[in-house]
């Protein structure tokens, strides 16, 4: 009974924003945070700050010490480009102090959120795009979710770059200035080339 959990630290980490919880085997919230990028292909040195920030907030919210904690705790992250190997050897290095850690991609806490008795598939827009899908058999497969510029279509990131991409074009006397994304993008961006 000495190494049971008692504690549930989970981060969802996405290429802009992360969110934290922490609560307790009796479901009980103790602390929530949010912190930036939880992008470990881009930088999973910031990621490991952000991480390291989100876990000692939520301890001063829940009014506990994190270092008698930290043992009776199991933690999950879900971190976009968790598919990266090396980030994801890193923060298992270097945030080693829980009882158990699991990392995984955003994507897929997203999917394991779902009801796993049977076959479904979740799409995940925010920053990026990212397509999961389950089998019966327990067989998952992940569409997109590479980042830009190869893949996310529809994106967040990739609908605003198009939307500044077609701007430019139309100031530029190639496509229709009146065009009511290019008027819109306009109000935003300000009519100036700088």
């Amino acid at each position: 009974m000495k190494n049971f959990s008692k504690y549930y630290f989970c981060v969802d980490g996405g290429e802009t924003k992360s969110q934290a919880i922490l609560y307790n085997s009796n479901r009980k919230i103790l602390g929530k945070s949010k912190s930036d990028s939880g992008n470990i292909f881009n930088d999973v040195y910031i990621v490991e700050r952000n991480i390291k920030k989100l876990w000692v907030d939520c301890c001063k919210k829940a009014n506990l010490k994190k270092d008698k904690i930290n043992s009776k705790t199991i933690a999950s992250f879900g971190l976009a480009g968790a598919r990266y190997k090396k980030g994801r050897k890193y923060l298992e290095k270097k945030i080693n102090f829980f009882s158990k850690l699991i990392i995984s991609s955003d994507g897929h806490i997203a999917l394991a959120a779902t009801y796993p008795e049977k076959q479904t598939a979740i799409l995940n827009i925010g920053t990026g795009l990212v397509a999961h899908l389950i089998l019966k058999n327990n067989y998952s497969q992940q569409i997109s979710g590479w980042g830009y510029p190869f893949g996310d279509k529809a994106g967040g990131w990739w609908i605003g770059f198009r939307m500044i991409q077609e701007t430019i074009k139309a100031i530029d006397g190639y496509n229709n200035i009146n065009d009511v994304i290019v008027k819109n993008t306009l109000k935003i961006t300000g009519k100036k080339r700088s």
